[in-house]
């Protein structure tokens, strides 16, 4: 099993969250342009206090 493939599990750990950081700019193509068009789209000024919840859904693929 190489290493690409014992993280393609359905168990996500601390170990993957570290590999995808790590390949989170070439994985995620426009990344920085992605995240900065979410940003723009909450409707708080830049320098207001806000607080938001982010949930995590679970897809079971068959």
């Amino acid at each position: 099993m190489t290493e690409v493939e014992q993280y393609m599990t359905n168990d996500w750990t601390q170990e993957v969250s570290e590999l995808y950081r790590k390949l989170s700019q070439i994985a995620v193509p426009a990344r920085a342009e992605q995240i900065a068009t979410l940003l723009a789209l909450i409707p708080f000024a830049a320098d207001e206090a806000f607080r938001m919840a982010v949930t995590r859904k679970v897809v079971n693929r068959v």
